[in-house]
């Protein structure tokens, strides 16, 4: 589960950081629930980051980070927000 190829660095230590999830972290993650896992923060960080980036549609997230169309749509704002706030 994960990005594009284009997206990884070589160092995750370097990804992370370059990608700031520290500061926004708190604001994005949930917990899990018996009903299913909790989204990582990295997963919507990066989806977000390449819709926005490519100006790409819901449908075309659904391969790369294996999410659905109504999921990302949920945390979409939610992420958006985090990062405006940071």
């Amino acid at each position: 589960m994960g990005p594009p190829m284009c997206f990884a660095l070589e160092d995750p230590k370097d990804y992370y950081s370059t990608l700031r999830i520290s500061g926004i972290q708190a604001k994005i993650q949930h917990t899990s629930t018996h009903l299913g896992g909790a989204i990582p923060v990295k997963t919507k960080l990066e989806a977000v980051l390449y819709l926005l980036a490519t100006g790409c549609n819901l449908k075309t997230l659904t391969h790369p980070f294996r999410l659905r169309k109504s999921t990302v749509c949920e945390f979409f704002q939610e992420v958006c927000e985090a990062i405006l706030k940071h």
